[in-house]
């Protein structure tokens, strides 16, 4: 890295960053809402399943298009459980594994980063995809309770 910075370094940093700032002022729904909703909907929305064997060989072969199918459904449902990690009544070092470090993740690359590849949801896929069972199982667990029909003595 050198000492000094170039001046028309200098300047295309200032020209870029006042680009940067106009957009925001001009286009502030696009640039706060809808282009983080269209980075979420292609981080989540796919089956995650980029190997060859899944894309090209046995691409529409009837097994392959239905684990296609689950693995796109589970993946989803991953990312779509997220917001409610926040309300887990658990242990907080539970929420902070399960919810926090997810949120602020998924949030970083979906308002700063903004640009996504496999290789950047693979760190927390594991942790999701945990959490998502967990989600189901609570969820499961409150459908099924009986209610108590004992009178009470």
């Amino acid at each position: 890295m050198p000492k000094d910075i170039p001046e028309l370094e200098k300047s295309t940093i200032t020209q870029i960053k006042a680009l940067t700032a106009d957009f925001k002022n001009k286009f502030w729904i696009q640039y706060y809402i809808t282009s983080p909703l269209k980075v979420f909907k292609e981080m989540a929305f796919h089956s995650n399943l980029s190997l060859y064997v899944f894309q090209k060989s046995f691409r529409g072969h009837p097994l392959m298009e239905f684990l296609r199918l689950l693995s796109f459904i589970v993946h989803a449902l991953a990312f779509l459980a997220l917001p409610f990690s926040v309300f887990m009544r658990k242990p907080h070092y539970l929420k902070s594994i399960f919810s926090y470090v997810l949120i602020i993740y998924v949030g970083y690359l979906i308002f700063i980063q903004r640009g996504i590849e496999e290789r950047y949801t693979l760190p927390i896929l594991a942790l999701s995809l945990i959490y998502l069972a967990y989600f189901i199982k609570t969820r499961y667990s409150l459908i099924s309770k009986k209610p108590n029909t004992t009178p009470n003595k």
